[in-house]
């Protein structure tokens, strides 16, 4: 056994072949079973298999095995002999090697404090002259330098590199190990460099390291680690100095090394990641993106030296991520933003808390949150990496060497989040950072930089022009202390030039300006065309010109600023949220001086916002990401193009820009008849359309679910946004074929205005425009060009204040007996909507009588705050005086889209019989207890007088009380045609989407009813308080319970826009059915019978605010 094993062992070391490995540990582990501990030998066995187990971890990661290999050693340690004999130094240091290693991947105190101690008493046991003391003392720095590493006590580092520079001494020149003290202590001189700065040790550590290489044979198995310290010497010098040459030798060196670790090589994951890190900077050096690829490569391959279950997993996982970012920044590819953060979370995941590494894994988390965060604007990923900054910071206290790092990370974040506190704390930490790299350090000049780059925030929000100025230095200062081939040269004179551009506006020097001209212009000859940096470039450049035209109002300079934001807005490596954030800048500057590209301006920021809509994952961070825009963006646009003669586009413009969150998910939803009807592929492509759809559809109900968990885990919503991801790129490949199909190729574009028409097939659409620019009415009519009116009595304001009135009229005279008072209060307001908007309408209306007779349905689409306001219940409100409803009947439509949806027939319902056959009454007067909500006294009236007034030829029930579930809600919807919903509604203010009804077990909520999968709804009565109220804040995203449910495919649905008394409602439900009923039961005379209800209803039982509190949408 023993000569078998040993031979098994030889081989493997001359070969490293991992079957012979294995098969050594086996053998040995059988001649210990069958061996005595007494045996003189039996040591011996223990030492070869923990040689054995040792290799084995590195190799293959298996903990399990270095555990083993401990064990081992303590055994021989405890089996040594009796008290008073020496320990073999051997014994000592390979015990302490084996436990160096497991506190490497755990950090565990003990493990490091016991090395030390076995590695201490060795020392002393090889007193000077002991042939063995260079050992001892090399031994002893390496475990040493471990513990500086992670608690960045100066005194391990000098005695480190103090023991190195004896054991050189101890080793002259002829010595067999001179390379290696050589080797260890150019590594230590440079670990002193990294934290002092003194490039004294950069020079000394490269002639310490040349000479081991050259000392080292190539055939010697330290070889390779003799070629690594050489490069990282080499490298670290390019560092600094940003020269190509030692860049060029450091990659030649990686490159030699990692030849001679073939596959199979325990080290070969090391030198993958050596080289992959110096092609990075080779990328950044010289641009080829070759070099980037080829990094990632490199790091992949060294991710999978290391599968699942290996110890040192996390680190590649941590250095793939940070090169994605890296290609991230160039490409703005969304999959590399996604894969470093699975990454990222991944190594966190495997860093648990108390592993040395798990502060460098929060770090990195934060780092690709806040990049994700400038790429697309959510405050949540800005939140959470300002909680892994600090959370990180925890693990590094004073001294830690890696704190500047840490500090300098939570500056950025904080500076993001930009409050005045913010801003002081890190200038703090800045000026912190800059203490600890004093002028020397390597980093010195990055710390420069961002606290020039935290007093000019700071510069921005202060009237004094200190911070500028001292900003201006810094800038200056960091660019001084690096070479103008260094990697962060365009950076930092980007910022240089927007600094300058902001002192000559404050103090009026034309030097700063022509200063900043310069180094933009260079920047623009030196950075290629994608060059992420081109965005801040542009943003700067048109601060210059706009500057510089307000001095010499030449009209070139205007152009160029204009010509600036387009490119800007448009940068392909900007991600959408900063394009978004600099078309509307273009936006505000066109309009503010008239220039000619205003209306190119809103439709690029349609378009990007759209893109920025469609490319979030989960709904309820669109519609928080929607809430960052200016809510009066499309009626804004809709008015450039009215002021500019372009109804149509007008149109158009607020269609694109209006309902967004309805449309997208509309598109999932979208009706593909007339492509099967052209043959097998149009039916193979529908086919694959409405798998992927569905997918999508039901991922947004799951969204829902996720977002009501208190800690989601973030893993598992970064593998969601892949996924989501994932079926966006598959949904717009197979919509892209569509559109390849001959007749498709509008196929889910935005809809021309001669599409948007059909809406008005059955009577006008009424747009009325309220921007902050310009007041109008839009009459969209069945055919020919839309007609315009000027509303110039109006003012975006005069809504503003009209519909702040009317909710706090509703709101102050709520009390039972003040109906009469809040009439009174009322009035004034439906008149002013009557005089100044209405009434004029009206006329316009009057002089197209043969199209629009007197009596029509019209259809009502208002924008922003007028959403709020009922419109149809205009009028003076005097004797003898008309109001709106004397000329005509009034409907409601969130957009002209979502009209004409209602208007088709699904396909699962193209073949029933006209009359509906199912109709159901669900009354739910007492809501379940987490509701808050009292009991509704008239539910069960409400409901009976229904039940009177449904004519026979109706298959007519009743679901009511405990019966009156979710469930069974939700499964009423399905069965029935119609529905009336009598119980308590709740507006959701913070979440829209969370609006729902009040049922018995739980609440109904509107993402359950988008989500119902109805066959072939018609018609709802939602009797319930704010069941067509809006988002105050977010008007004309149109998100309430009515728009739900006609878009889960309700054609015709009545709602309201307030309270509704329980006590008054039965009234108008029952007038509405009276009239409804009278001539069948048609759903498409809804409108008139809410219209008659609204005029017939006894006016003593029912109040002014309750008659008009239903509308009709659809």
């Amino acid at each position: 056994l023993i000569n078998l094993a040993e031979a098994h062992s030889d081989r493997y070391w001359r070969t490293e072949n991992s079957g012979d490995l294995s098969l050594a540990i086996k053998l040995w582990e059988s001649a210990i079973c069958v061996g005595s501990a007494s045996h003189p030998i039996y040591p011996w066995f223990l030492d070869k298999l923990a040689d054995c187990l040792t290799a084995r971890f590195e190799l293959s990661g298996d903990l399990q095995d270095l555990d083993d290999a401990i064990e081992r050693r303590h055994t021989q340690f405890n089996d040594a002999g009796p008290p008073g004999d020496p320990t073999p130094l051997s014994l000592l240091y390979d015990l302490a090697t084996a436990l160096h290693a497991r506190f490497e991947q755990r950090d565990y105190g003990p493990y490091l404090q016991l090395a030390i101690s076995y590695l201490s008493i060795a020392l002393e046991r090889s007193s000077p002259g002991h042939p063995d003391r260079s050992s001892s003392l090399t031994h002893l720095a390496i475990v040493l330098r471990t513990r500086y590493r992670r608690q960045g006590d100066q005194q391990d580092l000098a005695l480190v590199i103090h023991y190195h520079e004896i054991a050189l001494d101890l080793r002259p020149p002829g010595h067999p190990d001179r390379y290696s003290s050589l080797s260890n202590l150019a590594d230590a001189l440079l670990l002193r460099f990294r934290d002092k700065g003194d490039f004294h040790d950069v020079e000394l550590a490269i002639e310490h390291a040349s000479s081991a290489l050259h000392l080292c044979t190539v055939k010697h198995p330290d070889y390779p680690s003799c070629l690594d310290n050489y490069a990282k010497a080499l490298y670290t010098r390019f560092g600094v100095q940003g020269e190509s040459r030692d860049l060029d030798l450091a990659m030649a060196y990686f490159g030699s090394a990692l030849v001679l670790r073939p596959p199979g090589h325990p080290k070969r994951s090391l030198s993958l990641n050596n080289l992959a890190r110096a092609l990075r900077s080779q990328f950044k050096l010289r641009r080829t993106f070759a070099d980037l690829d080829l990094a990632i490569d490199c790091y992949k391959c060294a991710l999978d030296l290391c599968p699942p279950g290996h110890a040192n997993r996390s680190q590649p996982l941590n250095n793939l991520a940070t090169v994605l970012m890296t290609r991230l920044q160039e490409y703005g590819d969304i999959r590399d933003l996604e894969s470093a953060i699975d990454h990222l979370y991944s190594a966190l995941a495997l860093r648990p808390p108390g592993h040395p590494e798990r502060s460098s894994s929060l770090l990195g988390i934060a780092r690709v949150l806040m990049m994700r965060y400038d790429l697309r604007g959510n405050t949540e990923d800005l939140v959470l990496a300002i909680h892994y900054d600090y959370s990180a910071l925890e693990l590094q206290p004073p001294g830690h060497p890696r704190r500047a790092t840490t500090l300098m990370g939570l500056a950025v974040s904080l500076l993001h989040r930009g409050t005045p506190e913010d801003i002081e704390l890190a200038i703090k930490y800045y000026r912190d950072v800059l203490e600890l790299r004093p002028q020397g350090h390597p980093d010195h000049h990055s710390s420069l930089h961002n606290l020039a780059t935290a007093l000019y925030t700071r510069s921005g929000q202060q009237s004094g022009i200190g911070d500028l100025e001292l900003a201006i230095t810094y800038y200056s200062k960091a660019l001084e202390s690096i070479s103008p081939r260094h990697t962060y040269c365009s950076l930092y004179l980007t910022n240089l030039a927007d600094a300058l551009v902001s002192r000559s506006k404050r103090l009026g020097q034309p030097t700063d300006l022509t200063s900043a001209f310069g180094h933009l212009h260079a920047l623009l000859d030196s950075l290629p065309q994608a060059h992420p940096l081109l965005f801040n470039v542009y943003k700067t450049l048109s601060r210059a010109h706009s500057l510089r035209h307000s001095v010499t109002q030449e009209p070139a300079d205007r152009d160029e600023v204009f010509a600036c934001y387009r490119l800007a807005s448009t940068h392909p490596a900007a991600g959408s949220w900063n394009c978004l954030l600099a078309s509307l800048k273009w936006i505000a500057a066109s309009e503010q001086q008239d220039h000619t590209s205003k209306l190119e301006a809103y439709r690029t920021t349609l378009n990007i916002l759209d893109r920025h809509v469609i490319a979030t994952s989960s709904i309820q961070r669109r519609h928080a990401a929607l809430r960052l825009i200016p809510p009066s963006i499309s009626s804004d646009a809709a008015s450039c193009a009215i002021r500019e003669g372009q109804l149509d586009v007008a149109v158009e413009l607020l269609e694109q820009g209006r309902a967004l969150l309805w449309a997208q998910l509309a598109r999932f939803r979208t009706p593909l008849d007339s492509l099967r009807n052209i043959g097998s592929h149009g039916q193979q492509l529908a086919r694959k359309f409405e798998r992927i759809s569905r997918l999508l559809d039901s991922k947004h109900a799951s969204d829902l679910q996720k977002s009501h968990e208190f800690f989601p885990s973030e893993l598992s919503i970064a593998k969601d946004a892949r996924h989501y991801r994932e079926l966006t790129e598959d949904w717009e490949t197979v919509v892209e074929q569509i559109r390849q199909t001959e007749g498709f190729t509008h196929f889910l574009m935005s809809k021309p205005f001669s599409e948007l028409q059909s809406a008005a097939l059955h009577g006008p659409v009424i747009v009325v425009n309220i921007s902050r620019y310009s007041c109008d009415a839009i009459i969209v009519l069945r055919s020919g060009p839309p007609r315009h009116l000027s509303l110039s009595r109006v003012t975006y304001e005069d809504i503003s204040s009209l519909s702040t009135e009317f909710a706090s009229v509703l709101k102050k005279t709520a009390a039972v007996g003040e109906e009469r008072i809040r009439e009174r209060q009322l009035i004034p307001i439906l008149r002013q909507l009557w005089e100044c908007i209405v009434f004029p309408i009206v006329k316009l209306l009057g002089t197209i009588e043969s199209e629009v007779p007197k009596g029509s349905r019209i259809w009502w689409c208002p924008t922003s705050k007028l959403s709020s306001l009922p419109l149809h219940a205009a009028g003076s409100y005097r004797r003898s005086e008309p109001n709106l409803a004397h000329f005509f009947v009034s409907s409601y439509t969130p957009t002209l889209s979502a009209l004409i949806r209602s208007r088709k027939t699904p396909e699962a319902a193209s073949n029933l019989p006209g009359p509906p056959h199912r109709f159901i009454a669900i009354g739910q007067a007492q809501p379940h207890e987490n509701s808050n909500e009292t009991d509704l006294q008239s539910v069960d009236t409400e409901l009976e007088l229904i039940k009177k007034l449904a004519p026979s030829s109706i298959s007519y029930s009743q679901l009511t009380g405990n019966r009156a579930t979710v469930d069974t809600v939700i499964d009423a919807f399905r069965k029935n045609e119609w529905i009336h919903l009598a119980c308590h509604g709740k507006q959701d203010l913070s979440q829209a989407f969370d609006s729902c009804f009040a049922l018995r077990d739980k609440s109904l909520s509107l993402m359950d009813i988008i989500h119902a999968g109805l066959d072939h709804p018609e018609f709802a009565f939602l009797s319930a308080c704010h069941t067509a109220a809006g988002d105050k804040d977010m008007p004309d995203e149109v998100i309430h319970l009515a728009a739900g449910i006609q878009f889960s495919g309700f054609r015709s649905v009545i709602g309201t826009m307030w309270a509704v008394d329980d006590a008054t409602a039965c009234h108008m439900v029952s007038q509405f059915y009276s009239n409804l009923f009278q001539d069948g039961a048609d759903y498409t005379h809804a409108a008139v019978a809410l219209d008659k209800a609204a005029k017939t209803v006894n006016k003593k039982e029912v109040p002014l605010d309750q008659r008009i509190v239903f509308i009709h949408i659809g």
